[in-house]
């Protein structure tokens, strides 16, 4: 397998794809793909994801697309049973979460990300106020917490999967630049995150986010010294 992965460090579904590979111990070539600059959206990267989105990975002359996907295809090239179970009911809890996560828990987290980097962002990206998104993230939370992890350590039964991998890194953005008290609000949360990023290979899973946060916050305070100045 000649794999490479395109993304950028700070992208919760690229992180889902890299914490994958570094859990399993295999060997990529990784090429950042910097969204801020538009370089998801040039030819040659159009060439490689016609849908123009990170993550995305070529295997050869294969290429694929989008978190879900990219996961799976992954197990099962690398035909691993241990994150990615055959039996065909936690298969089914993975996807059944994996389904959720793209219309629930990403919207629901990534809006208060976004509108806490609003420095950065192009404005036609943030759509609510940060106040606004972290009461839509915290409904969202309830929602996560009741029913994917109501009696289980894990989103898919009592055993860390890919689903987890889906799940923490939006999480992670949250906890790490909203400080968003999980651990008050969402003790089951808190707990399954703690869980998670104690797998030793996991451990500085959230250390591109932290070096974001400390770019974000000299870009705001650049922003706001100019705003004095003029």
């Amino acid at each position: 397998m000649s794999l490479t992965v395109y993304g950028h460090p700070v992208s919760q579904p690229t992180r889902s794809v890299l914490m994958y590979l570094t859990l399993l111990g295999k060997d990529f070539d990784f090429k950042e793909v910097n969204v801020l600059k538009m370089e998801h959206k040039t030819p040659e990267f159009l060439k490689i994801n016609p849908i123009g989105l990170i993550p995305a990975i070529t295997d050869g002359d294969y290429s694929l697309a989008e978190c879900s996907a990219i996961l799976t295809y992954l197990a099962k090239s690398f035909k691993d049973t241990k994150f990615y179970p055959e039996n065909p009911k936690i298969a089914g809890k993975i996807h059944m979460y994996q389904s959720w996560h793209v219309g629930n828990t990403r919207p629901g987290l990534v809006a208060a990300f976004v509108a806490w980097a609003k420095a950065i962002f192009p404005p036609e990206l943030v759509v609510f106020t940060l106040e606004e998104a972290l009461k839509r993230a915290e409904a969202m939370c309830e929602k996560f917490q009741n029913i994917f992890l109501a009696d289980t350590k894990y989103i898919a039964g009592d055993q860390l999967t890919i689903a987890d991998l889906q799940a923490l890194p939006e999480f992670q953005n949250v906890a790490i630049c909203c400080e968003f008290d999980f651990k008050g609000k969402f003790p089951k949360i808190a707990e399954w995150m703690e869980r998670v990023q104690a797998e030793p290979a996991l451990k500085d899973s959230g250390l591109p986010v932290v070096q974001f946060k400390e770019f974000v916050l000299k870009a705001q305070a650049n922003k706001e010294k100019e705003e004095k100045t003029q």
